[in-house]
């Protein structure tokens, strides 16, 4: 067994460390990714 890091999910070894730290980055790219303005797929709806 490897070294084991504290983090905040918990007491983990090294790679699942890396592992987690990799999956928070991915995860923060993507809510970037979807603070860029997206023009919304609702249907228009005319009113008469």
């Amino acid at each position: 067994m490897g070294q084991m890091v504290n983090t905040k999910f918990g007491l983990v070894s090294r790679t699942e460390a890396r592992c987690l730290g990799e999956l928070e980055r991915q995860l923060k790219d993507r809510r970037w990714q979807r603070k860029k303005p997206q023009r919304p797929h609702k249907p228009r709806i005319t009113v008469w």
